[in-house]
């Protein structure tokens, strides 16, 4: 049939579903989709608009079997910007949005914010039991299933995710309807190495699943201690973030009696360092989010510790 054998239990709760699919360029996988899953209501989008996918893909017959399929084809839709072709109120138990791509070489940066913002975007979109899939080619995502690269030659996906509140609940291979033929290849009709590409799972923070490979955010604070400052007590403290993953000195310094440090009282005498590593098994954990968490930190532990910041 349609279906492949080895299909997960992801595939297979399409049934009945309402499924979103976003920059479908040659809207090959949506209609390989709806033929295995005929009992889904599927909106089939493109970026592209209607002229290009007919003059570039010569969709014009596939068009034409979604439809007749019962498929909505909507062309020029923003992926970033769902709510402006489909309304405030859309809802889809699934957001599909396979192999994102700004388009060209070396642009690692733009296609994290392409990312970034879809998601942002489809967050807000999926009904309480949705969830958002990204597939990306191997090395793409950064996250250790994925064969990767170093973590800043990648699109950092977990990291774009959790910008929208937004974790990773399972990762698996991307495997497709039958009848999907990748197209776009550097802009053009042509398809691209599909073998070792991943599957990425999304789903909101408060939904409680475990957060799979989130990244960890370190931060380093150094600062002034009194005489009978106690290294336990500050790691008991900090443990009781949610957020903290663990907290290690990596340094310390005590200054002689000639040195002077303006404003620091004569008892600070010695100085210490800790990187404070931010990640949750259950919350969605940015970088914007570990900074400020630090900053925070930062201001209750002069008060609480009777440190001094240095």
């Amino acid at each position: 049939g349609l279906r492949e054998e080895g299909w997960d239990e992801d595939y297979e709760s399409l049934d009945g579903s309402c499924v979103l699919v976003v920059g479908d360029g040659n809207l090959s996988f949506s209609l390989a989709l709806i033929r295995a899953f005929p009992k889904i209501t599927l909106i089939a989008t493109t970026f592209d608009p209607l002229a290009f996918i007919l003059d570039r893909y010569a969709a014009g017959d596939t068009v034409a079997a979604l439809e007749a399929l019962g498929a909505r084809v909507k062309t020029g839709v923003d992926a970033t910007r769902i709510h402006e072709s489909l309304g405030e109120d859309f809802k889809a138990d699934r957001v599909i949005f396979n192999f994102p791509h700004v388009g060209g070489k070396s642009k690692i940066q733009k296609n994290r914010e392409l990312i970034t913002t879809f998601f942002q975007s489809a967050v807000r979109h999926i009904t309480p039991a949705g969830e958002i899939w990204v597939s990306l080619v191997k090395g793409q995502g950064g996250t250790p299933d994925d064969d990767p690269r170093v973590w800043g030659d990648t699109w950092q996906v977990t990291a774009c995710a959790a910008t929208a509140g937004l974790v990773m609940r399972k990762i698996c291979e991307f495997s497709p309807p039958r009848g999907y033929k990748a197209g776009g290849y550097k802009s053009l009709n042509k398809g691209f190495l599909l073998e070792g590409s991943r599957r990425h799972i999304f789903v909101p923070d408060d939904r409680g699943f475990e957060a799979q490979h989130a990244h960890p955010w370190e931060h380093d604070m150094s600062f002034w201690v009194p005489p009978a400052f106690d290294s336990g007590a500050l790691r008991e403290f900090v443990m009781q973030m949610a957020e903290v993953e663990s907290i290690e000195q990596f340094d310390s310094f005590r200054r002689q009696d000639a040195m002077e440090v303006p404003g620091l009282a004569d008892e600070y005498r010695e100085s210490l360092s800790f990187r404070v590593t931010y990640r949750s098994s259950s919350e969605a954990v940015s970088q914007d989010t570990a900074r400020d968490l630090q900053l925070d930190l930062r201001d209750r532990l002069g008060a609480a510790m009777k440190v001094v910041m240095r």
